[in-house]
């Protein structure tokens, strides 16, 4: 996912002093051989997407990594990192084997963001 998509998915981060020194000390850490672990996002699945009827929209409900998708884009601008997308439905269970083709494009297609913005895709390559 490239970190411009990731970025606005999740909540929008003021960049203040305090997040402007964690965002410096991930570039040096960077820059001294060091890495970033993958980011996520939690995205809900309408439960009926396991019918096969994908006519509702998935939102983002959580991330880890805001800061990292930050800083790798200072770093490296806007290139594709890789990223978690961990499915979960309101009142189904989602497990790998039930993210098929379909699911995947189907989430693809659009997805409302945290704060309850919807956007187009496509999120990431398939």
């Amino acid at each position: 996912m490239l970190p411009s998509v990731f970025l606005k998915l999740a909540h929008h981060l003021p960049i203040d002093k305090s997040v402007e020194k964690k965002l410096s000390a991930m570039k040096q850490h960077n820059e001294q051989g060091g890495g970033f672990g993958a980011p996520m996002l939690y995205i809900i699945v309408p439960d009926e997407w396991r019918t096969g009827d994908f006519t509702s929209t998935a939102y983002v409900q959580g991330h880890e990594g805001r800061h990292r998708m930050n800083a790798q884009l200072e770093i490296e601008g806007n290139k594709p990192v890789e990223t978690h997308l961990l499915l979960r439905g309101n009142n189904i269970e989602w497990r790998n084997r039930n993210i098929n083709k379909e699911v995947l494009q189907r989430l693809n297609q659009d997805m409302e963001s945290e704060s309850g913005t919807l956007y187009i895709g496509p999120f990431f390559t398939l």
